[in-house]
């Protein structure tokens, strides 16, 4: 994940809660593989986070990342441009909420 970040060709985003707190941190490589750095999210006792990753208005699953994720690998499609993280009562196709950290890849 480390390397990730310090790629030059990687493309990152700060996941920023409403309020403007960063909360985690991404880099997504050239190949799209991911990595979240996810150990500021409080812990869940009973929901899970999900990754959503974005392209416009069409926004996919990335993936479920726990209940208390800390480094994270993640797919991303070359189109997604922005990342955002919902807690769910279980994998969801759709996010149910309003997300608890996005941001956009840069």
């Amino acid at each position: 994940a480390n390397q990730a970040f310090a790629t030059p060709e990687a493309r990152l985003a700060e996941l920023a809660t409403p309020e403007g707190s960063v909360l985690v941190r991404a880099a997504v490589l050239p190949d799209g593989t991911g990595f979240l750095l996810a150990d500021a999210l409080p812990p869940l006792d009973e929901r899970i986070y999900q990754l959503w990753g974005a392209t416009g208005s069409h926004v996919v699953s990335l993936g479920t990342i726990g209940d208390d994720p800390t480094v994270v690998p993640f797919p991303a499609d070359a189109t997604v441009t922005q990342l955002m993280i919902t807690e769910e009562d279980a994998p969801a196709e759709r996010p149910t909420g309003e997300p608890v950290v996005a941001g956009f890849l840069a």
